[in-house]
């Protein structure tokens, strides 16, 4: 959570003064921020369902983090040295054509890859977590969000100007991603989807940690309580 935290900050701090140092006309600029909430709504619910009935003898969503995050490290490098890269391509002078495709097409593929570690990022925790803990573990997902949001514009307030050093605020960004996830690939206890079957049934209905606590937390022929009135209009809104 602190890479996509970071990976996300470091987007926000960087895009509009990079493209415009690019020639971008602002209201292209603009339009690239559409990106960011487009890809959510559209990735985020097919990785998700993909992720809960994927058969990788790796787990069910560690598959996703990989891929994820071996795309997001790549796309960030190639966005952050978009100019060179334009250059080496035939860019010169105030030609910057070639930069800016790449950079904006990175920029929106980043948007997409960073979702699709989100997703299983979320549903890990509800996966392995046992019910006594589930509030727990997303509590300290959003905590982790939080750090790693504020460690990023205290790296940009560090740093200085954006464009001058966008490889170093992509770097860390890449290294984080790169090791968070290769952490918690290593350290997370995930059963392939065959094996959980054998041992659970249907899995794929609900999440883990939910199916393993809930019949201990509610008990056999008992109703689960309704939560109190400020506690839904809290999740409504």
């Amino acid at each position: 959570w602190v890479a996509v935290s970071f990976s996300w900050t470091c987007e926000f701090a960087t895009q509009l003064p990079y493209m415009t140092a690019m020639n971008v006309p602002p209201a292209l600029a603009g339009l690239t921020w559409a990106a960011g909430p487009l890809s959510g709504l559209l990735v985020q619910p097919v990785v998700g369902t993909l992720s809960d009935t994927c058969e990788s003898p790796l787990g069910r969503r560690r598959p996703f983090l990989i891929v994820g995050g071996c795309v997001t490290v790549a796309l960030q490098f190639l966005y952050a040295w978009a100019l060179s890269v334009g250059e080496a391509l035939g860019d010169g002078g105030c030609s910057r054509g070639v930069a800016v495709f790449i950079a904006i097409a990175s920029f929106v593929a980043m948007d997409c890859s960073v979702n699709v570690i989100q997703t299983p990022l979320r549903a890990i925790v509800a996966d392995v977590a046992p019910q006594s803990q589930q509030e727990l573990g997303q509590s300290l997902a959003m905590a982790w969000t939080a750090l790693g949001a504020i460690s990023a514009y205290g790296y940009t307030a560090i740093l200085g100007d954006p464009v001058e050093h966008i490889g170093g605020y992509f770097g860390l960004a890449s290294f984080l991603v790169a090791s968070t996830i290769a952490a918690s690939c290593y350290y997370t206890e995930e059963l392939p989807l065959k094996w959980l079957r054998k041992i659970r049934g249907d899995v794929t209905a609900a999440p883990l940690g939910v199916v393993a606590g809930g019949a201990a937390a509610v008990g056999p022929g008992r109703v689960p309580q309704r939560p109190p009135w400020w506690k839904r209009s809290w999740a409504v809104l």
